[in-house]
């Protein structure tokens, strides 16, 4: 990667810390997902950082070239956040089902105590 693309990369990588620091603290982002996110750029940092470790990373995967083990990154980090991301709305999906259970056997008590009171 020229050095040109590693800086413009390292700007994009920083504003996007910012950004991501910045929901975090406004509340508009749990912490757990930017923890997440903040980890994710973290390492983007650091291939662009270390010279030798794009190399590495693209002889591990067996990529010819670094652009594909990028690539194959990518994809896996994705994959990743989707699994993440359908546990956590599989978990909201449960809870909102309890609450709604909760709320309709609350409504039907409160339509049941007057019927009582006035037997």
């Amino acid at each position: 990667m020229l050095p040109e693309q590693r800086l413009v990369t390292a700007i994009i990588v920083m504003v996007l810390l910012v950004i991501v620091l910045r929901l975090v603290r406004r509340q508009r982002l749990s912490v757990t997902s930017g923890l997440l996110w903040t980890g994710l750029l973290i390492a983007g940092l650091a291939i662009l950082a270390v010279p030798g470790l794009l190399e590495g990373i693209t002889a591990l995967t067996g990529a010819k070239f670094p652009v594909s083990a990028i690539t194959l990154l990518a994809f896996v980090v994705i994959t990743l956040f989707f699994f993440y991301f359908s546990i956590v709305v599989q978990r909201l999906e449960r809870r909102h089902v309890e609450l709604v259970r909760t709320i309709a056997l609350m409504e039907h008590r409160l339509r049941e105590r007057p019927r009582a009171s006035q037997q």
